[in-house]
């Protein structure tokens, strides 16, 4: 029988010193591991887990997010430095300071009041550009313009901060090349003339570009320009203010001739009904159909009936100047958009524009312009006083326009052009600073136009 061997079973045992830094290493990377889960793993903020192990390196967590797993761990595959990207709360919106401007009521004709900060554009419009920011920063605010009207928020940079601000005596931005975004019935004509005469003398390139229909067109005067352009230049054209360099094109020294709205408005709807002068047989595209009732209807029958031409006109005076863009488009009925609409064209005016004179100071105006643009108007006011210029602006003068009772122009500034009369007032004052800073000391400007 044979016999069974026995084995003794020996008790497992680290005996070498070997065994005992093996243990040792296990320990070690435990405690790492378990370290780096407990900081990794640790919410920040209430920021999303998952999102936070999204940045650690895959290889070492991604299986926890199905990641997988790269098949060789190369230099590749390990970034040398991970970044975790901790963002940033939400913007806690703040409280907007309100601006409030007294109802609905604008200046009296020769009146203005302070210009509401609506848009204290900017440093919101101070930022609306609109939005430009400003060097101040960027604010927030709303503006009211009717208490018991809805309020409205927009960004906007303050019309009234860079009044304050504004250099009066800075330097034309291009001394070669000028334009003029002529608005209609504002002497256009005449200073087409004058423009044309003075090229001769002081020998610059002038061209006048009539294509009716596109003041809102920009590529319509841009392909003038491209294939014209010879300067030192000087170029005319009924249009809203353009931005030159979005097409790549030198910026101009641009300027302007405007008039009071309501002799504007009063010219323009007798010229649509009577022609002028040269024209006398001419009906304006929204006269052409009007029945013969409607084309005898004096102005004052038109504002007494409230009929819509009339009591929310749809005009372009604040267009010519604040441009093409939407904001500038704003129609009489939606006066939140309007008011944005002016608050645009008073930046504008400030920021884009060298000069905008008027025809009621037409001799400071181009006083003005010989002064700071020699090359061009070098002369000008002899120019403005030969015959055949004058003859000129009298033949363009509107058929049949009776004169305007006081009581009729206090009701078109204050109600269906309160805008329009806030926009000239504004520019009066623009204007006046100017003029004063240049050394000149005008007699007779009217200090309710100052700003």
């Amino acid at each position: 029988m044979a016999r069974i061997k026995r084995h003794r079973v020996v008790p497992l045992r680290y005996s070498s010193s070997r065994d005992w830094n093996d243990v040792k290493l296990v320990v070690v990377i435990l405690s790492l591991l378990i370290g780096a889960n407990l900081y990794y793993f640790k919410p920040y903020n209430g920021w999303n887990l998952t999102k936070r192990l999204e940045n650690l390196t895959p290889p070492v967590f991604g299986r926890f997010l199905g990641a997988e797993k790269p098949s060789v761990l190369s230099a590749a595959a390990i970034p040398a430095k991970t970044v975790l990207e901790i963002p940033q709360p939400p913007d806690i919106p703040k409280v907007a300071p309100v601006m409030q401007e007294a109802a609905p009521a604008v200046p009296a004709v020769d009146q203005v009041a302070t210009p509401v900060a609506a848009p204290q554009e900017l440093p919101a419009e101070k930022a609306a550009e609109s939005a430009e920011a400003s060097p101040g920063g960027q604010r927030q605010y709303v503006a009211v313009e009717d208490p018991n009207k809805p309020q409205f928020d927009f960004k906007v940079e303050t019309a009234e901060t860079l009044f304050k601000e504004k250099d009066w005596s800075e330097p034309p931005v291009n001394q070669r090349f000028i334009f003029h975004n002529k608005m209609p019935k504002c002497g256009s004509t005449m200073f087409q003339k004058l423009l044309h005469k003075l090229s001769i003398v002081n020998k610059f390139t002038f061209m006048d570009v009539y294509e009716p229909g596109t003041r809102d067109q920009d590529l319509v005067l841009v392909n003038k320009i491209r294939g014209n352009f010879k300067p030192p230049m000087a170029i005319m054209k009924h249009h809203f203010w353009m931005n030159f360099t979005k097409y790549h094109l030198k910026t101009p020294t641009v300027i302007n001739i405007v008039r009071n709205p309501v002799d504007w408005f009063a010219s323009e709807y007798y010229f649509c009904r009577n022609g002028w002068e040269r024209k006398p047989d001419y009906k304006g595209k929204e006269c052409q159909n009007m029945s013969e009732h409607d084309l005898k209807m004096t102005l004052e029958e038109c504002v007494r009936a409230k009929r819509p031409e009339c009591k929310t006109p749809n005009i372009e005076y604040i267009e010519f100047i604040c441009g093409n863009h939407e904001i500038c488009k704003a129609n009489q009925q939606n006066y939140q958009k309007k008011r944005l609409a002016l608050e645009m064209a008073k930046i504008r005016l400030l920021k884009e524009y060298y000069i905008v004179g008027t025809l009621e100071k037409i001799e400071e105006s181009l006083r003005l312009l010989e002064h700071t643009l020699p090359q061009f108007f070098s002369g000008v006011l002899g120019v403005f006083r030969e015959q055949d210029v004058q003859e000129v602006a009298n033949s363009t003068r509107t058929l049949e326009k009776p004169q305007l009772s006081q009581h009729l122009r206090q009701e078109l500034a204050m109600d269906s052009l309160r805008y329009e009369m806030e926009l000239f007032a504004f520019i009066q004052s623009v204007l006046y600073k100017k003029y004063t800073s240049f050394g000149f000391h005008p007699e007779d400007w009217d200090p309710k136009f100052l700003f």
